[in-house]
């Protein structure tokens, strides 16, 4: 790494941890001592960022850098959410909508199943118990021609 660049063009100062190089084509980019990011763009911290100290130490060859992570973390997901909700939320509402729907119809198809098995089933479970497998065996051979009735020990 080319040793930080002490000129900025943007004089907004660096969120705590980041600092700016120079690449060997004269480019800059920005390390993040802490989590070792490293990054084309420019990163920023927004105006109304509170300046909490709470520490994380890391040595490097710059000496020990001190970080504000949880402000850090928590404004960018403050702003995160501020940026998202409302399309997050409308998102949730769609997703909650869509379940319900699919609730109501796989409800109503089930139902319509049932209904059809059961007046399907219904008449001929009737006739099944008005069979006499005797009586239908004897038919079958007849109507087949396939032998003689024979009696036979059927417990059904």
């Amino acid at each position: 790494l080319a040793p930080p660049f002490p000129e900025e063009a943007d004089s907004r100062p660096l969120p705590p941890g980041w600092t700016s190089y120079l690449s060997p084509e004269g480019l800059r980019y920005y390390v993040n001592s802490c989590s070792k990011e490293k990054t084309w763009q420019r990163p920023f911290l927004s105006a109304e960022a509170p300046q909490r100290p709470l520490t994380c130490q890391n040595s490097s060859p710059y000496g020990t850098v001190t970080l504000n992570l949880y402000v850090l973390c928590s404004i960018f997901w403050t702003q995160f959410c501020f940026d998202k909700s409302p399309e997050l939320e409308k998102l949730e509402v769609e997703r909650i909508e869509w379940i319900q729907q699919h609730l109501r119809q796989y409800t109503t198809l089930r139902h319509e199943t049932d209904m059809f098995n059961q007046s399907t089933v219904e008449p001929v479970d009737q006739l099944l118990q008005n069979v006499d497998p005797a009586k239908d065996r004897e038919l079958w051979v007849k109507e087949n021609k396939t032998g003689e009735v024979r009696p036979v020990d059927m417990d059904i």
